[in-house]
């Protein structure tokens, strides 16, 4: 098998392995890995690891990279590789979430009112 040490494979091998010790947080840790990400690539595309700053789980993201978009168990805002249950959870309280924002946005609620923090 050849390996391939392109720019994406070390992209993901940044982004997949756990922060070094010596004081690095994982969000220091992601912030490099973002700038890793974002320096592109020599076939163009997105990066598929944007997954993870978009707070996807980690394993789905994995997932997608690995069975290059196929073989997943559902799909939703994302395609799911992982727990399928948690992740169904979570698009019905995604769906629920944008069902109520639609109906007060529409009863003329300001987008200052809708926005919270999280």
């Amino acid at each position: 098998m050849v390996e391939n040490h392109g720019i994406g494979a070390r992209r993901q091998a940044v982004i997949f392995e756990e922060p070094p010790t010596g004081g690095f947080s994982r969000a220091i840790w992601l912030e490099y890995a973002n700038r890793q990400t974002f320096k592109g690539d020599e076939s163009g595309e997105f990066p598929h690891e944007v997954g993870l700053f978009l707070s996807y789980p980690p394993e789905d993201v994995k997932g997608f990279i690995d069975y290059r978009a196929n073989n997943f168990k559902c799909t939703g805002p994302w395609k799911v590789y992982g727990d399928e249950g948690k992740a169904r959870s979570l698009f019905a309280k995604y769906k629920k979430c944008t069902e109520i924002y639609c109906a007060l946005w529409q009863s003329g609620s300001k987008l200052e009112q809708l926005a919270v923090a999280v």
